[in-house]
């Protein structure tokens, strides 16, 4: 909607603007139109994002912080909204009513694109949803910043002090009430999605839910592995589905590993029974 709307007022004022030139030749005026309209819209898109690395200039990235920020939250979801609608993304979602409405949650998902937390954010935007995200994409210009205040957990994957503490702050705040968590148990994106569709978990992740207590909801994402084919300029569907939400009491007498393996095992039943 964003994108048809920035469109249309390019189209107004490149309408406008051919008007002021008083170019009587038909075949010229079309033309024109057409140039101001590709001007327009282009500067409207550079003055989007510029407005967001405005919002996002002051914040610093050495702080502490002792909570997201929900504006900052509603802000990212805006502008993510905006780069769904510019890459032709059409978001289909399944199973949504399986999604806790009255207490938070830890959601696990399969990752093949770097797509994946932007439209899971999406989808679960009335949520008070924060991410597990690796260190490298907290130094992305101007997205970074406003993922860290967003309260995205920094890790480095290294089983650091530094990657615990991120890992108890996130159950400190679920604990408290504050927000929910998305989590990728692969660790990093699967880049051979067509010959395999989930790669081994990393069972550790579980402790966000077992340590606080919290539903873990089970989804998959099938369509971001081709989202960077034809970017701009050809539609891609992506099908969001959330399978099960298991309760503490379903996994109260499960280690972690036990939990990762019926996550695992849900998830690739789904790839499988969806292949046939």
């Amino acid at each position: 909607m964003i994108k048809y709307i920035i469109l249309l007022l390019s189209c107004l004022l490149s309408f406008f603007t051919s008007i002021n030139l008083n170019i009587d030749n038909i075949f010229i005026n079309i033309l024109y139109g057409v140039l101001f309209v590709i001007i327009y819209y282009i500067a409207f898109v550079f003055l989007f994002f510029f407005s967001a690395f405005l919002f996002t200039f002051f914040i610093s990235g050495k702080r502490e912080r002792e909570k997201y920020n929900r504006f900052y939250k509603k802000l990212y979801t805006f502008y993510t909204r905006f780069c769904l609608s510019l890459f032709n993304i059409r978001i289909n979602v399944e199973g949504m009513d399986i999604v806790p409405q009255d207490h938070n949650y830890l959601v696990v998902q399969n990752h093949a694109s770097n797509m994946d937390p932007i439209i899971l954010n999406f989808v679960l935007r009335r949520d008070d949803l924060i991410f597990v995200s690796k260190e490298s994409l907290f130094k992305i210009p101007f997205w970074g910043r406003m993922i860290y205040k967003c309260g995205y957990l920094k890790l480095k994957r290294d089983n650091s002090r530094d990657d615990i503490y991120e890992l108890n702050r996130g159950i400190d705040w679920m604990n408290k009430g504050w927000c929910s968590i998305a989590v990728y148990p692969e660790g990093t994106r699967n880049k051979h999605v067509d010959e395999i569709k989930l790669q081994e978990f990393r069972a550790g992740c579980f402790n966000l839910a077992t340590k606080s207590n919290s539903p873990i909801v089970i989804s998959t994402i099938e369509g971001t592995e081709n989202v960077n084919n034809g970017l701009l300029f050809k539609r891609h569907d992506v099908t969001v589905k959330f399978l099960k939400t298991l309760y503490p009491e379903d996994y109260k007498d499960l280690k972690t590993k036990e939990i990762s393996d019926i996550v695992y095992n849900e998830m690739i039943n789904n790839f499988e029974y969806h292949k046939i």
